[in-house]
């Protein structure tokens, strides 16, 4: 008697993964009138179905290629951007994220001795720096997470430039969301711990927040309902005027 059989369980395994994928492929011609042409090449099993019976599908490579739905493309490429890109995306909007919360700092409290605090109101230059930045060091720790924020997303918009998917979900909407509550922590930091006194730094920083905004904002519409749109209207025009779906 022949012992057992290893292969037993990855057979098992192929047959019902193929049974599987053969009636969805004609559920998906029969109940949604696509077009469907699927080949299994395996050593187990050779198998070709084609849901259109005068052999008219699927079409030429170079009209298959004309054809071809643009926004599919992109939708599949947003799925297949690698991990590290998404997390170097998390990790910038974060560091964005933290210099939003570090620059209130900036114009909230002044910890310093009442000797620092009389020799810089004794002079007009240094009433103009205690009325302007309260906590330089913060200040500087604050510049620092924007810039290596805004560069590392720069970067990763250059690299994908041309998957407006990833950027409107990876880029746009979480520096949009970031932005947002810049502004509102600022606000709520001027009037809760600063008696809703507008210095010159808390002034700059709404203003700077304001325009993060804008721009996430603008961006997001420009892509979302601008370019996205575009290429969806491209796919309906050639699938009213190219390849139409038809039933098997």
């Amino acid at each position: 008697m022949g012992g057992p059989d290893p292969d037993r369980n990855s057979r098992v395994k192929f047959m019902k993964r193929c049974k599987t994928l053969k009636t969805k492929a004609r559920q998906l011609a029969d109940l949604c009138g696509a077009n469907v042409y699927l080949v299994i090449a395996h050593p187990r099993e050779l198998y070709a179905f084609n849901s259109v019976k005068d052999g008219s599908w699927p079409p030429p490579d170079e009209v298959l290629e004309q054809h071809y739905p643009t926004l599919r493309r992109e939708t599949l490429e947003a799925d297949e951007i690698p991990w590290q890109y998404n997390i170097l995306a998390s990790v910038a909007h974060w560091i964005l994220l933290a210099g939003y919360l570090v620059i209130p700092g900036t114009f909230t409290s002044l910890q310093r001795s009442d000797a620092d605090h009389n020799g810089l109101t004794n002079n007009k230059a240094g009433e103009a720096i205690l009325n302007t930045i309260q906590n330089p060091p913060l200040l500087v720790l604050a510049c620092i997470f924007f810039v290596a924020g805004l560069l590392t997303m720069g970067c990763l918009y250059w690299e994908h430039r041309s998957n407006y998917i990833w950027l409107i979900n990876r880029i746009f909407m979480p520096t949009l969301l970031n932005a947002l509550a810049g502004l509102l922590t600022t606000i709520i930091n001027l009037y809760t711990a600063h008696n809703g006194d507008w210095s010159i730094m808390a002034l700059l920083t709404v203003i700077a927040s304001g325009l993060s905004v804008a721009s996430s904002l603008s961006l997001v519409i420009v892509y979302k309902f601008g370019k996205l749109e575009r290429l969806k209207q491209e796919h309906n025009q050639r699938a009213r005027t190219g390849i139409r779906p038809s039933c098997a």
